[in-house]
Parts: C-alpha cells; sequence; structure tokens
C-alpha cells in the first residue's frame, strides 16, 4: 500500500468517525505525522512483544512478515567504520561505525572470526553476537 492510499484511508475514516462534536481539519502535514507516529507505535508492539500475543518478533512469524520489508542487513568493516582513535582507545578491537539516521531497533548481528581455508571468497566462518548490559561489557574490555 502506497503512502496515498493510506492518506485517502485515513481520511475516509476520518470523515466517517462518530463524533458528537466537531473535530479540527487536519493538513496534509499533521495527518502525515499522525500517521507516521501510528506507523512506529505498530512497529514497536511487533518488536518489544507489547501486543496482545505478548511475542517479540523473533517468537512471532506473522511479525517477522509483516516487518520483512523493513528490515536491513548491513556490512560493518574497515572501510565504512574507523578504528578508535589512539589517544581515546578504551577497546582495542573496537570500531566504531556510525548508525543509519533511520536506524530503530537492532534485530541481530553475527561477526566474521575467519574461513575454513586460505580461499577468503569461501568457507566464512560467523559468530552470533548477543546483546549484554554495559556493565558485564565492561569485564571483557
Amino acid at each position: 500500500m502506497t503512502y496515498g492510499q493510506i492518506y485517502t484511508k485515513f481520511l475516509i475514516e476520518y470523515d466517517k468517525a462518530d463524533l458528537t462534536s466537531s473535530y479540527p481539519s487536519l493538513t496534509e502535514y499533521e495527518a502525515a505525522t499522525i500517521l507516521d507516529k501510528a506507523y512506529l507505535a505498530l512497529i514497536a508492539q511487533k518488536v518489544s512483544g507489547n501486543n496482545l500475543r505478548k511475542s517479540t518478533i523473533e517468537s512471532d512469524i506473522k511479525s517477522v512478515s509483516d516487518l520483512q520489508n523493513l528490515i536491513v542487513n548491513d556490512n560493518i568493516s574497515e572501510e565504512n567504520g574507523s578504528l578508535w582513535p589512539e589517544d581515546t582507545a578504551f577497546i582495542p578491537n573496537a570500531v566504531m561505525y556510525s548508525l543509519p539516521e533511520d536506524f530503530l531497533y537492532f534485530v541481530g548481528a553475527q561477526i566474521l572470526v575467519g574461513y575454513l581455508s586460505s580461499d577468503t571468497q569461501n568457507n566464512p566462518i560467523y559468530v552470533p553476537v548477543k546483546l549484554v548490559p554495559h556493565e558485564s561489557a565492561q569485564k571483557f574490555f
């Protein structure tokens, strides 16, 4: 569904709203703001599990399917990241990476740790990433 179709459906439902008093007319920008806020709230419900079924994105095939087009894979490497500056390096093996401006939620990650053969085009070995609290991570810095 395109934004134009969503906006048209919103106007139809807004016009049909059973209100006993008058309601304000909305500019297109104001309607877009309401729709964006509702869209972000719906995404948050599906990701966090704050919904009727109490199911997070990982445990619900429907949530994954609904959000599939929003999930983006990105490769972090030395080409698009930078090592910590020498004077502020408190984690020697860390790489700084700027998140995209449209980043909302971390879903998962994996790290390339090596290859099964000397051929770097085949047989990569990936290790899954698990997020931990900062206090726990400090023990490994």
